[in-house]
């Protein structure tokens, strides 16, 4: 079992499980946390610098009784092109 793993560009979930979570997220910080509803356990992850993104999330059960999941993070670029400053507003 592999908690981190870098599996490089395209990583597919596994099939037999259900993707209940794809968004595109800003972590500010670096940190990515995975814990589970009780609060008994936390994962947490430093990754690359304040920017944009991709988290897909697919687990055995999408009913509420998941044992397993799968979380794909992936970079996203994106252009700051066309965007005012905060305070310059018109």
């Amino acid at each position: 079992m592999w908690l981190f793993q870098d599996h490089g560009e395209n990583i597919a979930a596994d099939p037999s499980f259900t993707t209940v979570f794809d968004v595109s997220l800003y972590l500010a910080d670096r940190r990515f946390v995975i814990g589970d509803v009780m609060g008994e356990s936390r994962f947490i992850k430093y990754i690359g610098g304040p920017q944009r993104w991709r988290v897909r999330v697919a687990v055995d059960d999408p009913k509420g009784h998941a044992r397993a999941a799968d979380v794909v993070l992936g970079a996203e670029e994106w252009s700051c092109a066309g965007l005012t400053p905060r305070g310059h507003e018109q």
